[in-house]
């Protein structure tokens, strides 16, 4: 690099990279899920499972979740 009114000086950077991804983890420990276990869940019952959605990368992400299009939701706070 060269500076105004100096010398060319050396730059010695350090980095991590890292991969853009998001990741949903567990409510209660905030590990990693892998999968959702709903259990048993009938025809026209309702079951509600709470998750952390993650976003491990550098730059913000847009993301969209359709189950069912037609279904009525319900935000959870």
């Amino acid at each position: 690099m060269k500076l105004e009114g100096e010398g060319t000086k050396t730059l010695t950077l350090h980095a991590n990279c890292v991969q853009q991804s998001l990741e949903v983890l567990s409510l209660e420990t905030e590990l990693p899920l892998h999968c959702i276990h709903f259990g048993n869940t009938y025809y026209g019952s309702d079951k509600t499972e709470c998750a952390v959605l993650c976003n491990n990368g550098p730059e913000p992400v847009n993301f969209v979740a359709i189950l069912d299009e037609d279904a009525i939701a319900q935000e959870m706070v």
